[in-house]
């Protein structure tokens, strides 16, 4: 049952992303957050430094290593197909590990796996554009903030370190934050319990999105109303 359940989530994916272009097109519209949090502004001066600095390699670098891409074996996809299936199953008897051949059902769930790894390299492509470009922005901003910031400089040299490399520190800290918050979290620790039980898991499918959505157009719509009445 398990392994039906996971086969008929990859058909899911398959046909929703996998081989759906408009989807793919569609998450692109995600870099839009980018133009509401930091503005035209900020986004053009960001890309001016990135330029002009030759930047863009260290970023990379430091986005990779972070754990933010969405990638084969990371818990994005196997929070969309339902894990991953080794060749063999296997059960502990007394001292022994008995190892024992996939059953017909998980040999279809295995298939269907790789079939959407193989079919998700466009989503793939425009996440990582997407979640790269809202971590470049969001670690310029951070940093030129501190870089303009005397007091914090003083700070930071009168307990005898380089104000540039806790800068630096910092600035990577807070575009991990804004990455996840701009983006989806696919992994479990970001799951309420119900939706990490078996049953939450299928039901909740492509929903935690959503709520995440609509909870952070409540808090642009909140702050704005709070704007006005200012």
């Amino acid at each position: 049952l398990e392994a039906a359940t996971k086969t008929l989530l990859g058909f899911e994916f398959v046909s929703k992303l996998g081989l759906n272009l408009r989807s793919g097109l569609r998450n692109a519209t995600q870099s839009l957050l980018n133009f509401v949090e930091f503005g035209p502004i900020m986004m053009r001066k960001a890309n001016q430094f990135y330029k002009n600095n030759d930047m863009d390699n260290v970023m990379n670098k430091i986005f990779k290593e972070v754990g933010l891409k969405f990638e084969e074996g990371t818990p994005e996809l196997e929070e969309i197909m339902g894990g991953r299936v080794a060749a063999f199953t296997y059960e502990v008897a007394g001292e022994k590990i008995v190892l024992k051949e996939l059953k017909p059902m998980q040999k279809v769930e295995k298939s269907m796996g790789k079939l959407g790894k193989k079919t998700g390299w466009f989503m793939q492509k425009v996440e990582n554009f997407n979640r790269k470009q809202t971590f470049k922005i969001a670690f310029y901003k951070m940093y030129k903030e501190l870089e303009m910031n005397s007091k914090y400089q003083d700070f930071v040299k009168s307990k005898g370190k380089k104000w540039e490399d806790d800068a630096i520190s910092r600035a990577r800290n807070y575009a991990i934050r804004m990455t996840t918050l701009l983006h989806y979290d696919y992994s479990a620790l970001s799951k309420a319990n119900y939706l990490k039980h078996p049953v939450g898991r299928l039901l909740g499918q492509f929903q935690h999105y959503a709520f995440k959505f609509m909870e952070r157009n409540i808090e642009y719509v909140t702050k704005a109303k709070d704007d006005v009445l200012a």
